[in-house]
């Protein structure tokens, strides 16, 4: 039964058989390993501070999204959505606290082997074993939202832009997972997703951007200026495509063209990925675009510039003299 009392997990599995599951397809961000050791270290220190916010399985689908296992990410059939309550805010949380469950269940059993071998051995009170403490909470805290009229994805934006606050790349994410086949959406998640992966000792930097490309540089290969940013990509998943048009103009698909075909063209003179993220290069086009030089004219002059000006240039080029180093492309 639903109400805005605080109440246990573990009492709507005992007493009504709801399971715990996760929003399917990127709507709600993914655990972030970092983030889900610190919440180990603070629930072991404090507890659980703060309730998991969820709803109910049924509510999901008839808002046309899925579920998942909270554990293995495995898809749940929709239509045993009413047996399972929904995480929507506090997953990093609720993993934290499983997996310090399941820890204290492998410490427990070698408490108990540890004394069992200890009283076997003469109980000896100097070498008894440390006496074994759960780590994990007993119960998991949970609530509805207090406000149930409003779409469950609005929810899971509205929370997390008002309180802690996503990553860019987590609202681009979402979005995207909510208009999979928007152009835009696909082209700002594809290079925020070209990330740069640490590499051992002898081997090969493969040259990727830290982080990915930032939403700031990617707004302007798009569209020439940054005003594609956090607000606009959190306010397209509540209210729709139209936000993220508005931005782009008439002709979105075209702009995104566009833009690979200049990161193409960066890429084929010998620049890399990790410079591109970076921005000089699309900075620089977009001056001289302020100047009417169109960038069909800068990328033709691409074609006659010889790998030791493009590697000098990705050596030399700061923020202070970007200009005058790609300037030396003709």
């Amino acid at each position: 039964m639903r109400t805005n009392e605080i109440f246990t997990l573990e009492s709507r599995e005992l007493n009504e058989g709801k399971k715990v599951a996760f929003i399917a397809g990127g709507v709600n961000r993914g655990i972030d390993k970092s983030n889900l050791k610190a919440k180990m270290k603070s629930i072991v220190e404090c507890g659980q501070l703060m309730e998991l916010v969820v709803v109910d399985g049924e509510d999901v689908v008839k808002d046309g999204l899925s579920l998942k296992d909270p554990v293995s990410g495995l898809p749940i059939d929709s239509s045993k959505a009413n047996n399972y309550l929904v995480i929507i805010e506090g997953q990093h949380r609720y993993r934290a606290i499983m997996e310090l469950r399941e820890k204290d269940a492998k410490n427990k059993k070698k408490y108990e082997d540890a004394m069992k071998k200890w009283q076997d051995n003469g109980s000896n009170e100097k070498d008894k074993p440390e006496e074994f403490t759960p780590k994990a909470p007993k119960q998991i805290m949970a609530k509805y939202p207090l406000n149930n009229e409003i779409l469950i994805q609005t929810l899971i934006s509205e929370m997390n832009n008002t309180s802690v606050k996503w990553e860019k790349g987590d609202f681009a994410r979402q979005a995207c997972a909510a208009y999979p086949n928007n152009e835009v959406l696909k082209f700002i998640v594809k290079y925020m997703d070209i990330q740069h992966q640490r590499t051992k000792k002898g081997e090969v930097d493969d040259m990727l951007p830290n982080g990915g490309f930032k939403l700031t540089t990617l707004s302007k290969y798009l569209i020439y200026s940054s005003k594609i940013n956090e607000l606009v990509l959190a306010e397209t998943c509540k209210y729709g495509e139209d936000v993220l048009e508005n931005k782009m103009g008439d002709e979105p698909n075209k702009l995104v063209k566009r833009a690979e075909v200049i990161l193409k063209a960066g890429l084929d003179a010998g620049f890399t990925y990790r410079f591109l993220a970076k921005g000089f290069f699309i900075d620089w086009i977009v001056e001289k675009n302020n100047l009417g030089i169109q960038y069909t004219e800068l990328l033709e002059r691409l074609n006659n510039v010889n790998g030791e000006v493009v590697d000098s240039i990705m050596r030399e080029a700061q923020k202070h003299n970007f200009m005058e180093q790609l300037n030396r492309i003709g």
